[in-house]
């Protein structure tokens, strides 16, 4: 597996593959610079150890980041728009600040609510970017991934907000991808694949509604990861391929999604139900139902909010700790789940 940036490639592979590819380039190329182990590649450092355990940060790219100076907004009205001066350097630092959503997933909600400030923010607004930038200089946070035996199940959390203040409605969707497995010393462990926090791009006009395209969007991104890890199990698909994976099934990975959202959980896993309210939500729940039918969504299950791993995806005012949790590969449930289709046994 190789990607490519310019002149920096990062690719990973069997040694001899590896070092044919070395080979081949340098005989085009010239001399190649090589850095196992640690090396930096897209302003993202990564590190290995012996024992196969990588961690990934960007310390040294956000150690470089300079708040904005309170010259340029002491003195004015707090609630009052920016200044054209004042904007520019705010979308200059906000930019920079974003582009640390390759590894501080923490922060996502956080740069998604400020970017819609990205026409007309207000000095209110810069300082908040300011003291979000200088949270993030005092406290970066690293992604850990163990060695391990992955379990070939995808853990897709899926979460949603919705609110409405006066005619306006406001909805974000929050997705958290895992791969589990277990390490050397037979511990549960998971590798953070994605994570997202977006503004839903249909129109959500209510709870219901907002949970369930959530939901939908999950499973879709979900797919393309699954389908990902599938080729590395099994080899490049081709187009024809990878489209009868989608139509029949016979996915090698096992996509699991858990919502905290009871209504649409049983909406999805009823044989029989009501259309709901919203009819073009009819759809959505007919899409899950499908994804259900051909395997390529193994498993749906329902968890209590406490549990819910995207929480903070789409809620900035709660504990940052269960998306930690997940960046450090450490994250577990604390209390029951109900799933569908039921284990065997079970009642």
């Amino acid at each position: 597996m190789i990607s490519i940036h310019v002149d920096d490639i990062k690719f990973t592979g069997r040694q001899n593959d590896i070092d044919r590819l070395v080979k081949l380039l340098e005989a085009t190329f010239g001399k190649m610079t090589l850095q196992f182990d640690k090396f930096t590649n897209c302003g993202m450092t990564h590190e290995r150890d012996k024992s196969g355990n990588i961690v990934m940060h960007q310390d040294e790219y956000i150690q470089a980041f300079k708040p904005i100076h309170p010259k340029h907004y002491q003195g004015y009205d707090i609630d009052g728009p920016c200044s054209e001066h004042q904007q520019a350097l705010f979308m200059s630092l906000l930019g920079a600040v974003a582009y640390t959503s390759l590894t501080q997933v923490w922060i996502l909600v956080y740069i998604v609510a400020l970017q819609r400030k990205n026409k007309q923010a207000s000095v209110s607004d810069l300082k908040r970017l300011n003291a979000l930038t200088r949270e993030l200089m005092r406290n970066p946070q690293k992604l850990y991934y163990h060695c391990m035996t992955p379990t070939q199940i995808l853990e897709v959390y899926s979460d949603s907000a919705y609110s409405r203040e006066g005619d306006t409605a406001h909805a974000l969707k929050g997705m958290i991808c895992l791969r589990l497995g277990r390490s050397a010393e037979g511990q549960e462990c998971s590798h953070l694949l994605d994570a997202l926090s977006q503004s839903h791009k249909l129109a959500v006009r209510s709870t219901f509604g907002a949970e369930l395209l959530a939901a939908t969007s999950a499973v879709d991104h979900a797919f393309g990861i699954a389908l990902t890890l599938h080729e590395t199990e099994a080899g490049c698909l081709k187009p024809d391929e990878a489209l009868q994976i989608r139509e029949s099934g016979g996915l090698l990975i096992a996509i699991k999604l858990l919502i905290d959202a009871m209504s649409v959980y049983h909406s999805i896993i009823q044989e029989s139900f009501k259309a709901p309210s919203e009819k073009s939500l009819l759809s959505h729940i007919s899409w899950l139902k499908e994804m259900l039918h051909l395997g390529l969504l193994k498993i749906i299950g329902w968890v209590d909010t406490r549990d819910m791993a995207a929480d903070g995806l789409t809620k900035g005012k709660i504990s940052r700790d269960s998306l930690l949790s997940c960046m450090r590969g450490t994250f577990s449930r604390s209390n029951p789940i109900e799933i569908y289709p039921r284990p065997k046994g079970s009642g």
